[in-house]
């Protein structure tokens, strides 16, 4: 690989591979873990290790992105941040209120 280049990676394509950094995008209920996967225990067992892949493919640094709001058609959402953050010790901080 290039210095300078980047490589873009589903989680479940990147099992077994690592990189110096890691950013993690989109840690929201929804989307980690799938609101198609949030049917039984297993199904959010499953996102659960998904997660735990996506974190551990980083050798220096990992960042975790969390967005706080969407743009859904004309309206703007309030997202909630991925339960999986709570469970290892991660609470994002609040916005700053204006």
């Amino acid at each position: 690989m290039k210095n300078g280049s980047v490589t873009i990676s589903t989680i479940h394509a990147s099992k077994g591979l690592e990189w110096k950094r890691v950013f993690v995008t989109n840690l929201v209920e929804g989307s980690l873990p799938h609101r198609f996967s949030m049917g039984s225990d297993e199904e959010i067992e499953e996102e659960r290790r998904l997660a735990y892949v996506a974190c551990t493919r980083a050798k220096d640094t990992l960042v975790l992105c969390i967005p706080e709001k969407a743009q859904m058609q004309a309206n703007t959402v309030r997202l909630a941040p991925s339960r999986f953050l709570e469970e290892i010790g991660i609470v994002p901080e609040k916005p700053a209120s204006k």
